[in-house]
């Protein structure tokens, strides 16, 4: 009789508290401490569980229990062991759940609600549902679950790490989240729903088995990120509507073949297809004005891209790495040579540059190794550290008279580029510029081929007579 109550008088404390709080769980042991099958039975504000631990055996059913006001919406908790279906059983117990069923009328999966249930095969939600919570399913070994239509806001990392193999858009979400889908290591097709306007960062990032997916016919907005990493996606058909793209959107997207830039679209992001290696085609459209850096760094099978008019601005590394890359033109509005820009493109072979450039930067050609001539444009000012560094092919190149300034290292390991000329308005040259190769085991020396033609005790000549290299004044 005392136990009795004590535990009348517990509840209603509880109760006394709901009243000015969140609802707050609660259990008690009914039917004689075992149900009829001796299954251990706990009642909850919000919350049934049927346990038979003899099985190793958990089914999990959640409602709101007749007389509790919560409007259908569960709380979140700070983390998973606050969770009432997690703090009020036996860990052991709660590990072992194999089927969860959310009755009718319950709006959300809380936060982190089911990431501890690593036997969870059978998911069962209601059409009531409209959120589902961070990490709700993270790490769950279901291979399937069907997402009511209703639901309309998918949180972080949803069911990130769970085995869910095939996902389909929910009808009533018209934005996918930020990392909504993200690293989810066995997704393999996602049914779009074509309502779908914006899909967020990181939303399918790492996606890494993902084959079968097409963009919504819808989308105004990709951000940043979406599907990096999507390692065997091999195509994407970008719809007209697009207006927006985040940087790095289909980065590491190593099996991506092609890719057609909508109109309308005025900037190429940072890193959209950075590390692309089997992309072999790309379209922009006539309203592109500025190509981000490292946009297509490391595209290693790109072999031409042709750069709309209208672009006046180009990022650092844009072309780095292309190694395919052989031909490319830079339309007349661009004033500068990007640092890095056709770093280690290996293929180049003919570069066609606008009467606009004023400088070239560090490193802009660096290890262009078939790069065999230049013409640089009268309009150039400056040459930068390390730009025509290890172009072994390089044999001829004119260096306008407006040029005032070229860089340590500009020409270093250029070995067939015997003889150049250097203008009186060069003034500053900086070290290693002209007239060395370097070894691993000597460093850098100076050879005995190169030549400078300039004007009589010009900087030029001043530079040749310091290293002891042939000058021809003119």
């Amino acid at each position: 009789m005392k136990k009795i109550l004590a535990l009348i008088l517990c509840l209603s404390t509880v109760i006394a508290m709901m009243a000015i709080a969140a609802p707050v769980s609660y259990a008690r042991i009914i039917d004689d401490d075992f149900g009829p099958n001796g299954e251990y039975r706990y009642e909850y504000d919000y919350v049934k569980s049927f346990t038979n631990p003899q099985n190793d055996h958990c089914y999990l059913t959640i409602s709101i229990n007749e007389g509790v006001d919560c409007d259908g919406i569960l709380p979140n908790y700070e983390s998973p062991e606050l969770l009432p279906w997690i703090a009020d059983i036996q860990s052991t117990i709660y590990s072992s759940v194999q089927k969860v069923t959310i009755e009718e009328g319950i709006k959300n999966v809380p936060d982190y609600a089911f990431s501890r249930c690593t036997k969870l095969t059978e998911i069962n939600l209601p059409s009531t549902i409209t959120t589902i919570g961070k990490q709700a399913f993270e790490n769950v070994p279901a291979v399937s679950v069907s997402i009511p239509d209703s639901v309309d806001t998918i949180d972080k990392y949803a069911f990130r790490y769970s085995a869910i193999e095939e996902i389909t858009v929910p009808a009533a979400m018209t934005v996918i989240g930020d990392s909504a889908f993200e690293c989810m290591p066995y997704l393999k097709k996602v049914n779009m729903n074509n309502n779908v306007t914006e899909i967020g960062e990181f939303a399918f990032a790492n996606d890494q088995q993902l084959t079968d997916i097409e963009l919504p016919t819808a989308l105004v907005t990709l951000k940043a990120n979406a599907f990096r990493r999507c390692v065997l996606i091999d195509h994407f058909s970008i719809p007209a509507t697009l207006t927006s793209i985040g940087e790095n959107a289909f980065k590491y997207c190593k099996a991506l073949t092609s890719l057609a830039i909508p109109e309308g679209i005025e900037v190429i992001p940072e890193g959209l297809v950075y590390g692309c290696e089997s992309l072999a085609q790309v379209s922009l459209p006539s309203t592109v004005t500025e190509i981000e850096k490292e946009a297509f760094y490391a595209c290693s099978a790109l072999t031409a891209l042709d750069i709309p008019d209208a672009v006046s601005k180009i990022g650092m590394r844009a072309f780095g790495k292309c190694s395919a890359l052989k031909t490319i033109a830079i339309p007349e509005g661009v004033t500068n040579l990007n640092n890095y820009l056709f770093y280690e493109c290996k293929a180049l072979e003919s570069v066609t540059l606008p009467s606009t450039v004023t400088s070239i930067g560090k490193g802009a050609f660096y290890a262009c190794e078939s790069l065999a001539t230049l013409e640089l444009p009268a309009s150039v000012k400056s040459v930068g550290s390390d730009c025509f560094y290890e172009c072994k092919a390089l044999s001829s190149i004119n260096i306008p008279a407006s040029v005032s300034n070229i860089g340590k290292y500009a020409f270093c390991r250029c070995f067939d580029l015997t003889t150049i000329e250097i203008p009186s308005a060069s003034t500053l040259i900086g070290k290693y510029a002209y007239g060395y190769f370097y070894t691993k085991d000597e460093g850098f020396k100076v050879s005995d081929t190169s030549t400078i033609k300039g004007v009589a005790n010009s900087t030029a000549n001043e530079y040749a007579n310091n290293i002891g290299i042939k000058f021809i004044a003119k």
